[in-house]
């Protein structure tokens, strides 16, 4: 599973678990007193909110690590293309050498790689 899966599927498991929590709180809610009532609703609301947050947070979190991340991988990318380029050789005929066609390559699979 990748990263935002795992995430979302605590997620669920975690509504899930809330569900049942707010369910039990509700059926004491309904045999107890005004005021318990009261408080035991603002518990529920409290607790449904606080997830949501939660849950909110997570996932922007884990969206702007995935964006810093892509941003570092372009950089690396930009990095190994400015290295090729500085490594070009040129013989006497004006034709790239051997080497620097196969650092030119190596550079071009690694960008591949990189970006799968």
């Amino acid at each position: 599973m990748s990263g935002l899966e795992d995430i979302e599927a605590r997620h669920r498991k975690e509504k899930k678990e809330l569900l049942s929590a707010v369910m039990m709180l509700k059926k004491k809610a309904k045999s107890s007193d005004k005021a318990t009532k009261k408080s035991l609703l603002e518990e529920i609301e409290s607790l449904e909110s606080g997830l949501k947050t939660r849950h909110e947070e997570e996932l922007a979190n884990f969206k702007k690590n995935l964006g810093d991340s892509s941003l570092t991988s372009q950089e690396n990318n930009d990095e190994i293309v400015s290295k090729a380029i500085s490594n070009l050789a040129l013989d006497e005929n004006g034709k790239l050498t051997s080497p620097s066609i196969f650092f030119l390559i190596f550079s071009t699979l690694m960008l591949v790689q990189n970006s799968i």
